[in-house]
């Protein structure tokens, strides 16, 4: 409003002004063009400040939505979290029936699958995969084929153990996450299984995950250290000591971005992942 009214001033004082005869016409020509620029400044800069506060309230909008999905997702691993650290032992087909009773297809549609990471200790190693082994509850076969991936002699073992779905994650049966060989920076994954123990929060992946899945779509996982009941855990060496194993979810990124975002938004706004270093998922 300010450039307009300074418009409508120089329009009204060259009128005012006495020029040569002739000189009448370009002056209203020139204060005419001068008036159309300054309105069309004020117009762009209308529509420029429309678009800004739009797009800032549907990001707002989205990030409330992503937070809420989140907050939403890690539940389910508090719950699972629960789950291990009661009093009953849990076997692979109480997990099994526990995240059957969830309906990830219908309720939590990001996640791909559910797992439980045991923490297994060099001496144990070959009582814990003979165990795997003879596991039946589940599978009348067993697991006659199991053992710790990658072999090799480790100061400690991040087993994921229990897995669902366990069809096409079988490649994921077994690995040691402190060691896994599919991850692009196996020692910064370490470095992340190691905080969500000593730190009892929940944490998100170090990296992308490697599924073999659509094509250039982005997973992520979570994970939440699990304690043994009734052990301290209000400092470092005693979470260490309590440790037990991790609840772990793997989700699909894309997906979460298609639900938050709505469909005008996608078709001019890209979504960046930046590593913001150590820190809680949620």
């Amino acid at each position: 409003m300010k450039i307009a009214r300074a418009a409508a001033d120089i329009v009204r004082a060259g009128a005012r002004w006495t020029f040569a005869p002739g000189a009448a016409p370009w002056i209203v020509v020139a204060a005419g063009v001068l008036a159309s620029l300054l309105v069309c400044i004020l117009v762009h800069d209308s529509v420029d400040s429309v678009a800004r506060l739009r797009f800032e309230r549907e990001a707002n909008d989205a990030n409330a939505i992503i937070r809420g999905r989140l907050r939403s997702y890690s539940d389910v691993l508090y719950s699972m979290r629960a789950l291990f650290a009661s009093d009953q032992p849990v076997d692979r087909m109480r997990f099994h029936r526990f995240v059957t009773a969830l309906d990830l297809k219908q309720r939590y549609r990001g996640f791909l699958s559910l797992n439980y990471a045991a923490y297994v200790l060099p001496a144990d190693k070959a009582h814990f995969e003979e165990t795997v082994r003879r596991d039946k509850t589940l599978d009348p076969r067993g697991y006659p084929n199991f053992a710790i991936r990658p072999p090799g002699k480790r100061s400690e073992y991040f087993v994921l153990t229990y897995l669902e779905p366990m069809a096409g994650y079988e490649f994921a049966f077994g690995l040691d996450l402190g060691a896994n060989p599919m991850a692009r920076d196996p020692g910064k994954v370490a470095d992340a299984v190691h905080l969500h123990r000593d730190t009892g929060n929940l944490s998100a992946s170090a990296q992308p995950l490697r599924v073999r899945r659509r094509g250039n779509a982005i997973y992520l996982a979570m994970r939440l250290a699990v304690y043994r009941n009734g052990m301290p855990v209000g400092s470092v060496a005693e979470r260490r000591a309590a440790y037990a194993g991790s609840v772990g979810a793997a989700f699909d990124v894309e997906y979460l971005m298609r639900e938050a975002l709505s469909e005008d938004m996608l078709r001019y706004v890209r979504v960046r992942l930046y590593d913001a270093g150590r820190g809680q998922a949620v």
